[in-house]
């Protein structure tokens, strides 16, 4: 019989050479190299180059309205990294090779759950980041949205094992973890923590999943984009809800109106940048903030009839 720790193993191998060996390559290409030199900045271009998939998606999204509010046309990878930052380009390119990856699985329910909370998450946490004035809230964001890796990959190649587990976790008072070790023998964060050490993922996202948990602000960061992103998947009214926005008020110093709306924008960011990396189903679970009813125009009565007040379109816009 495999000991718990040899089950975990056999999962991190599987995922590695079996089921994502494109994204283990890739990633840890990507996590290697630092922006700290001219130089980097080449290496990151050449290792995009590579892959001409990659290259269109970067840049696509390069020239997106959210990457690129200034609309400045970006046509080639070594722009994209001068106009948009290198760490920017490199979220870009980690985001966009999960994804591919990923979506190729099964469970795709299951998947696009895990892809929501974890975009949802991470735009948060990179918003508390810069607020709290971070060196590089991008690895924020990376961090972030890579914290729940092992869950999104166990639940696209998960098979017979997927099934098990979704029975575990309809017992009665069953909890996530207590559900994932009775029926997996290890739990889905510390798939997560081993895909980590062994894909060499960054000293941060492994910080953030050790089980010894330390008090940095940077990890902070990312566990109360988690936090919040959990809590108000059952509506952004709801005591737990409210609960988190308070904690974040306080994390942040800042206003509880002005959290309010910053992290309500943030929700909204985050389907943005689902939909323009692919993630379409993914995006519609990212729970957005009640909307107010949109007020009806009013109508006028002139000699000619009725006129609505919608002015001319301006083609040019």
């Amino acid at each position: 019989m495999e000991s718990n720790e040899e089950k975990l193993q056999s999962w991190v191998q599987k995922l590695s050479e079996t089921e994502m060996p494109v994204f283990t390559h890739t990633a840890s290409k990507l996590t290697s190299v630092s922006g700290s030199s001219d130089s980097s900045a080449a290496e990151l271009a050449r290792i995009i180059l590579q892959d001409a998939s990659m290259t269109a998606r970067v840049l696509k999204a390069a020239n997106n309205i959210y990457y690129n509010p200034g609309s400045r046309s970006i046509n080639t990878i070594s722009r994209a990294v001068v106009v948009l930052g290198f760490e920017a380009v490199r979220s870009l390119c980690l985001s966009i090779a999960m994804i591919e990856s990923v979506l190729k699985g099964s469970n795709q329910e299951h998947v696009s759950q895990e892809m929501a909370q974890a975009f949802h998450a991470a735009v948060q946490a990179r918003a508390f980041a810069e607020k709290r004035n971070d060196k590089s809230p991008e690895e924020v964001y990376i961090a972030t949205l890579l914290h729940n890796l092992g869950r999104i990959a166990f639940w696209s190649f998960a098979s017979d094992a997927g099934e098990t587990l979704d029975e575990a976790l309809k017992q009665p008072d069953a909890t996530p973890e207590s559900a994932e070790q009775a029926a997996l023998g290890f739990t889905l964060r510390e798939l997560s923590f081993g895909l980590c050490k062994e894909w060499q993922l960054g000293e941060l996202l492994e910080h953030s999943l050790s089980p010894v948990p330390g008090n940095n602000p940077r990890t902070s960061n990312i566990n109360m984009g988690y936090d919040l992103a959990r809590s108000v998947e059952q509506g952004w009214k709801t005591p737990e809800a409210l609960e988190q926005l308070e904690k974040v008020s306080e994390l942040l110093l800042m206003p509880l109106d002005q959290t309010k709306r910053l992290v309500e924008e943030n929700a909204e960011h985050a389907v943005e940048i689902a939909r323009m990396y692919g993630a379409q189903h993914a995006s519609t679970l990212i729970p957005q903030p009640v909307q107010q009813p949109p007020q009806k125009e009013e109508i006028s009565t002139t000699k000619g009839g009725l006129q609505d007040n919608y002015p001319e379109a301006d083609p040019m816009l």
